[in-house]
């Protein structure tokens, strides 16, 4: 179901739940173990999510939960579900180094979902975006409802999930679902650069302004008071100098 590897300090990890990459139970586990292995290993700062099929992820498993839709306690059931998943994507959310979602299809309902929990999402024009969950009774449980409306505002959001719209890649980029949006023959070497100039960060730092930004807006956090916290940590440990040092000897050349 996924395809891992580790290359320059860029991870990359490559969906492959055929025949949409449906959130399934078998998935969702295994996307746990990838994520217990990120938060424990040291050689990656930057880790790409995409997918190797036609689309991105279609989302949740809506044949699963209609098999248990028969079942007693069914209603819990789909609320353990989608709390897993939930807890997922804060996970995913709080990696220490950068993630990126690149979006080369339709990226629907928790795999849209999935997408917001990452730092950045790049598309390619033939990426779709939508939660229409409403349109079978349900809602995006997985923090679609609050991540969307962080990164496109109350409106934006009410539109797409109310009205179950799909934006097109274009019109996702022009309300700030996405941060960028490439031509196909550009997207690779475009992606490569990008994952490379954010592994080149130094990983501590990194970290902490990725904290300073989830700070902001936040009614439990002080996002200036991190930025103080944060500075003095990276300068009592040491890189900070270093660099600085290695980048006046530069400038003074």
């Amino acid at each position: 179901m996924f395809d891992f590897s580790v290359e320059d300090r860029v991870a990359t990890v490559t969906m492959r739940n055929e025949p949409v990459n449906a959130l399934t139970l078998v998935f969702v586990e295994k996307l746990e173990l990838l994520v217990d292995d990120l938060e424990t290993r040291d050689d990656w700062n930057v880790v790409i999510i995409r997918s190797d099929l036609k689309v991105f992820s279609a989302g949740g498993d809506l044949a699963g939960m209609l098999s248990w839709m028969n079942e007693e306690g069914a209603a819990k059931r789909v609320a353990v579900y989608a709390q897993r998943i939930q807890q997922l994507m804060k996970r995913f959310e709080k990696l220490p180094g950068v993630t990126i979602a690149f979006i080369e299809g339709a990226a629907l309902g928790g795999g849209l979902e999935l997408a917001l929990s990452c730092d950045l999402r790049i598309a390619t024009e033939e990426a779709k975006f939508g939660l229409p969950e409403l349109k079978v009774g349900l809602l995006p449980a997985a923090g679609g409802t609050q991540r969307l409306t962080r990164h496109c505002g109350r409106g934006v959001a009410t539109r797409i999930m109310l009205a179950g719209d799909v934006l097109s890649a274009a019109e996702a980029h022009r309300v700030n679902l996405v941060e960028m949006l490439w031509e196909n023959g550009q997207s690779k070497m475009e992606l490569a650069d990008i994952a490379g100039r954010i592994a080149a960060m130094p990983r501590e730092a990194l970290s902490i302004v990725k904290g300073c930004i989830a700070g902001q807006g936040a009614t439990d956090t002080d996002g200036f008071a991190l930025e103080i916290t944060g500075i003095e940590k990276l300068v009592a440990g040491g890189e900070a100098k270093i660099r600085i040092a290695r980048f006046m000897q530069k400038t003074d050349a």
